[in-house]
């Protein structure tokens, strides 16, 4: 059962869904102009209800622009700058401008102008080492907050990236964007005795950094995870709010730091029923190629005894940026097609669409700040890259 658990805390990390809101602005700070299609609103309760066309309709509406100073990785004789090809990356800006770049069992610390200024943290169980970084952010007074997976512990790290607090994973592990400004960040936990259709309930706290409970949110709905899991963030937290997207219903709802949903987004797109082909295609590859045909045969009945998501979500993933605007990444039907996330601003309305290039090098987004996003890319020799851009309007 513990690995299991285990299991599914990693994916569901991983995990996402539709739409949302949080406070105001845009990319740019620049005045959106509605669609063709303008969303229909509606109140039900304290709770704001947007309607809004499908992510197809979306115009081309923002581009990059490089920012010269913020590239990081790539081949290097500075080996503590490359980058470990084979784990997760996240980045975050500090207040004070400096960036802050996981990698694995350290975080890489650069200043505003792209120079590198420490490395933290390395392979390990002791107070400032990591063994697994799986989750990244930062609150108030540039408070860090890792979500180091192989030691099963949140570490805190102070403005100068010293350890702070030690928490271990049994008050809760976070989620993949989980920070507030407020010097609080979300906690999840398995409850597989309060699931329903086999899947564990998930049970959601804010946290302070000192590891006590701010608020117990309770289950707030979040959508378990099977062996067809084909959406990736279910719970995003930015400025004051934070935001819980279900893939079976393509909507995002919003809270306030209390856990009131003051707003739910809707897109107009249709769900796409799951082949039993598919079915089967996501069974086995689950299954190791190191296993015997009698052991596989057994994992296979296994699974598909158990329930699972009948269709597709509409969108693969979710992002808040920073000026409280929600970016949802399209769903790509062709392997190594180029990511395209449409905007939809602080009311709900739906502003465009920024696609991040075509061609060899494809570009993956990992965060979204103010008027810029940061992707990763890979070359032909799996060196790892990443950097900033800046988003403006198209024209």
């Amino acid at each position: 059962m513990k690995s299991r658990l285990h299991h599914l805390r990693a994916r569901l990390r991983t995990a996402v869904g539709v739409v949302i809101i949080a406070a105001s602005g845009i990319p740019g700070c620049q005045k959106a102009t509605a669609p063709r299609n303008a969303p229909v609103m509606s109140d039900s309760g304290e709770v704001r209800i947007v309607y809004n066309v499908s992510l197809k309709n979306a115009a081309d509406a923002w581009r990059l622009v490089p920012l010269s100073n913020y590239t990081f990785g790539g081949s290097s004789s500075e080996q503590p700058t490359e980058l470990n090809p084979s784990v997760p990356h996240a980045v975050v800006q500090l207040d004070n401008g400096r960036l802050v770049v996981s990698d694995g069992t350290r975080l890489l610390v650069f200043s505003s102008d792209g120079g590198l200024m420490a490395v933290v943290g390395g392979e390990g169980s002791g107070p400032g080492d990591f063994r697994h970084i799986r989750t990244l952010c930062h609150t108030r007074g540039d408070s860090i907050v890792v979500g180091d997976e192989g030691n099963r512990r949140i570490v805190v790290l102070d403005a100068g990236g010293e350890v702070a607090r030690v928490i271990p994973e049994e008050y809760g592990s976070p989620f993949t964007d989980a920070c507030f400004s407020d010097g609080t960040f979300l906690v999840q936990t398995l409850r597989p005795d309060q699931g329903v259709d086999g899947y564990p309930a998930v049970d959601v706290a804010r946290l302070r950094l000192d590891g006590t409970e701010a608020k117990h949110l309770g289950n707030l709905s979040i959508e378990g995870v099977d062996f067809l899991q084909y959406h990736g963030e279910v719970v995003s937290a930015r400025g004051q709010r934070f935001v819980v997207s279900e893939a079976k219903t393509s909507e995002v709802r919003s809270f306030d730091l209390a856990g009131t949903n003051r707003l739910t987004v809707r897109t107009a797109d249709a769900l796409k029923a799951i082949s039993e082909r598919e079915v089967r295609e996501g069974i086995q590859a689950t299954i190791p190629a190191n296993v015997s045909p009698d052991e596989a045969r057994v994992r296979i009945a296994r699974l598909e005894s158990r329930p699972h998501r009948l269709t597709r979500p509409a969108f693969e993933r979710c992002m808040l940026d920073d000026f409280g605007g929600t970016w949802l990444l399209m769903v790509r039907e062709k392997a190594g097609a180029p990511e395209s996330w449409v905007h939809f601003d602080s009311s709900g309305q739906m502003t465009g669409r920024l696609t991040l290039g075509a061609g060899r090098r494809q570009l993956w987004a990992m965060r979204f700040g103010r008027n810029t996003v940061w992707l990763q890319s890979r070359d032909d020799e799996g060196i790892v890259k990443i950097a900033a851009y800046r988003i403006e309007r198209v024209g």
